[in-house]
């Protein structure tokens, strides 16, 4: 009966949340100058029947925040960070381009999951795929431009460009959040403690080589050669915002020279990582025969300076499940190792995550401090350890526990030309994964979760506000805490949480 009324109040919180999300999807902005635009009104129009159909047919796709009222803007938390600091025409038309972009991105790939045989219903003037994308790049740069060219519009759009954290408040005022944290607090301290205490713990270089594979990209590029600062330069002057929008050499560089190699404790076969794939059962498993990484850029801001990040996901077939009484084991895990770059192109933060959002820890720079941030409802950031310094040739060796796929060790170490070599993929490529005579599907649900995937704490976390705590997600989709409110995108993620140099 107990669990019964706590799963009714959950299904309450969710409605509750979907209700407000339809209340901003079915809207549509006035845009100035819309009214008397014909081609604008058929842009307005496509757009709310694309996300009408997107919608009902549980395939929009949620990695970045559609902005209520203006169908063909998306933003995430670091453009988000810039809306009330846009100082001039310049730098407020730049980002709404880069909006523009998002929406672009996300609205080809949910494009490429709609069945040939709806795709002229949802515009009378594309008659097939190809127009359809045709109209929607149109349809954007119409509307990005006349938004632009509006300083009211822009000031409008700048007031709602504001992502929602991964938290139902709904939910903690029915989980007595102010009271239950306190017990979960002394979970995550003991955690913590634990951690701290066991982290180092020996791996293959200690000579434990039977149970250990190493994992290496099969590439590895020189940038010693290049002029890594003088591009980083380039970037940041080639916008009025400062963002490092690296080149097609530099970016793919870095990510070949930074790349980590795991060395993973292979004890069954949950510890392989792989590709994720769909079956013809219509579920997710992980093809292990092709050992992959899956890469993508973001960034974070730290003293007025935007940083370049650089992050590797690999995906396990599962986490072991132990017993009847182990909560935290279930289909599918993963892994997500970030590389922070200073202006130079040099690493000041390595940091991690499970892909549930669980497991936070960070790996600074020894020049960067951790602040003493006391406060009652905030869970403390972990950090294990300092980050060591990579030498030439040299990358970061990531130790992973069997099982529970725990981050047990970091060290720096040259290739061994033994090991296992994993590729490259964009992650974005999870989007939209081939699903048969389906065509394509995104691994991740219309709510950002990987279906299946959830674990047996939910029903002791759900407290804490997190949906499906526990289960893989989306990126934009990670709350890192469960004390408190935070994300592992939060572009002053960093700077909130430790003192240290000025960015170079």
């Amino acid at each position: 009966m107990h669990q019964r009324y706590i799963h009714n109040l959950l299904i309450s919180a969710v409605l509750l949340s979907a209700c407000s999300l339809q209340a901003y999807r079915a809207g549509n902005p006035d845009l100035a100058g819309t009214s008397g635009n014909a081609r604008a009104q058929q842009c307005l129009s496509l757009y709310a029947n694309m996300d009408t159909y997107l919608y009902n047919h549980g395939i929009a796709d949620v990695q970045e925040y559609r902005v209520p009222g203006y169908p063909f803007l998306r933003v995430n938390r670091f453009l988000s960070s810039f809306r009330n600091e846009l100082s001039d025409m310049r730098q407020s038309v730049f980002w709404l381009q880069q909006l523009s972009q998002l929406d672009r991105e996300s609205r080809l790939i949910e494009i490429r999951k709609i069945p040939d045989v709806d795709i002229q219903q949802l515009s009378q003037q594309a008659n097939n795929r190809a127009g359809l994308v045709e109209q929607v790049k149109s349809c954007s740069g119409l509307l990005t431009t006349m938004a632009g060219n509006n300083a009211a519009e822009v000031a409008d759009i700048s007031s709602r460009a504001v992502v929602p954290d991964n938290y139902n408040t709904i939910m903690r005022v029915f989980g007595l959040y102010p009271l239950s944290s306190f017990f979960v607090m002394y979970g995550i301290n003991h955690w913590h403690a634990t951690t701290m205490a066991s982290f180092g713990k020996p791996g293959r270089d200690d000579g434990n080589t039977e149970n250990f594979l190493l994992y290496r990209p099969d590439t590895d590029a020189v940038t010693s050669g290049m002029d890594v600062a003088g591009a980083f330069k380039i970037a940041r002057n080639n916008n009025p915002l400062s963002i490092p929008l690296l080149d097609d050499k530099t970016l793919p560089a870095l990510f070949e020279r930074y790349a980590p190699v795991w060395e993973i404790e292979t004890l069954q076969e949950a510890d392989h990582f792989g590709v994720p794939v769909w079956t013809e059962g219509g579920s997710i498993m992980i093809d292990i025969s092709r050992p992959t990484v899956f890469d993508y850029v973001s960034y974070t801001r730290i003293h007025n300076q935007v940083l370049l990040q650089l992050n590797y996901t690999i995906w396990f077939p599962s986490r072991p499940v132990t017993g009847w009484l182990d909560i935290l084991g279930g289909k599918l895990d993963g892994i997500t190792w970030r590389v922070t770059l200073d202006n130079k192109g040099v690493p000041v933060f390595y940091d991690t995550m499970h892909n549930c959002g669980c497991y936070h820890m960070v790996f600074p720079d020894a020049r960067y401090q951790l602040k003493d941030i006391q406060q009652v409802y905030e869970e403390p950031l972990l950090v294990p350890a300092t980050a060591p310094v990579l030498h030439a040739g040299e990358h970061m060796v990531v130790t992973v526990e069997s099982g529970t796929h725990y981050i047990r060790s970091i060290h720096n170490g040259s290739l061994d030309t033994s090991s296992s070599m994993y590729a490259f993929a964009d992650y974005d490529g999870l989007r939209e994964l081939p699903a048969g005579t389906n065509g394509y599907r995104s691994m991740f649900d219309e709510r950002g979760l990987v279906a299946g995937t959830e674990r047996k704490e939910r029903w002791i976390l759900w407290p804490m506000g997190i949906i499906e705590p526990g289960a893989m997600r989306q990126r934009g989709q990670h709350a890192t805490a469960f004390i408190g409110r935070r994300h592992f995108d939060d572009p002053y993620l960093f700077q909130d949480h430790f003192s240290g140099p000025m960015a170079n």
